[in-house]
């Protein structure tokens, strides 16, 4: 009856233009008995006789814009006890969850104090491509679009991105495919070497990086943005930064009120979040991707007044 009230909820509101008026009727509908009406819902999807998967994304988003919000912090912790309770639970062994998320979950679960709340998950990364799977990619790109790559194209826009995300791929790809029709010229090597840097670092392409800037601002504290824009700044310069050099930075944007701990909190947050990586053997950060520092370095590479 839960569920069947839920769809019926969804459909008599899908024609609303306000999402929030529509959170607001499910809310309702679903009153403040959820947790209960969630196990009796998930009770029966447990005498299925076959394997039920639940694809939660953005669920770190979620729970950090409840978390921010001191009418739903304690929601967010309670949410996230429950949704543990359950996926624990010995009568949901048939129910699969995967969660996944633009922000890495860890500095919103530090923030509330509940980083046991997944610990039950296997954490999976999405690497960038190898060679190989790129090379197909791009190539079933241009055949889709007919657009004429040869094999000359497909190494420039490989060396041009550096790290394989397919993302940046399509991105580079997308921009190349217009220069090809509106200029009528093959792609070349010259071609996609100005196609980068005029159009995918200039600021035609400027919406599609500005989160990794502007977010830095929504998720990280004041003084913590501070220190890592400042780290990302002189790395993006420099290539690499050793790590005893990135805890200076650190310590000067901070006024020497932030200690050791809190510094690799920040450091690790960053790599989770897709800006930095670590080189273990050389003790030393970079930027994850090369897209993103030739990006942070043509745009947010000058300082003022440090």
């Amino acid at each position: 009856n839960f569920g069947r009230a839920l769809i019926s909820a969804v459909r008599s509101n899908v024609d609303e233009i306000e999402l929030l008026q529509v959170k607001l009727k499910l809310r309702a509908e679903i009153g403040n008995g959820w947790q209960d009406r969630g196990q009796a819902l998930f009770r029966k999807i447990a005498q299925l006789d076959h394997r039920v998967v639940f694809i939660l994304d953005e669920f770190p988003m979620m729970i950090d814009r409840m978390a921010r919000s001191k009418a739903t912090r304690d929601e967010a912790r309670t949410l996230l006890r429950w949704f543990r309770a359950l996926r624990l639970a010995p009568d949901t062994r048939n129910v699969r969850f995967l969660i996944a998320g633009s922000i890495g979950i860890g500095y919103v679960l530090n923030d509330l104090g509940e980083v046991s709340a997944i610990n039950d998950f296997e954490q999976v990364r999405l690497d960038p491509f190898n060679r190989r799977t790129a090379d197909r990619f791009l190539h079933a790109l241009a055949e889709t679009h007919g657009l004429p790559l040869s094999g000359e194209g497909v190494d420039a826009i490989i060396g041009a991105i550096g790290t394989l995300v397919p993302y940046f791929l399509q991105v580079l790809f997308s921009e190349v495919h217009k220069a090809h029709r509106i200029e009528e010229e093959p792609v070349t090597a010259e071609l996609v070497a100005r196609v980068y840097h005029e159009r995918v670092l200039g600021v035609d392409c400027k919406t599609y990086f500005d989160h990794y800037y502007g977010r830095l601002r929504s998720y990280y504290r004041p003084q913590e943005e501070r220190a890592a824009r400042r780290i990302l700044r002189e790395m993006a310069a420099t290539g690499m930064l050793a790590q005893d050099v990135c805890y200076s930075l650190y310590r000067q944007e901070m006024r020497k009120r932030g200690d050791v701990d809190a510094f690799n909190r920040l450091t690790t947050n960053l790599e989770n979040d897709f800006y930095i990586r670590f080189d273990a053997s050389a003790g030393r950060y970079e930027f994850a991707c090369k897209v993103l520092r030739d990006w942070w370095l043509r745009h947010y590479g000058m300082s003022v007044g440090d």
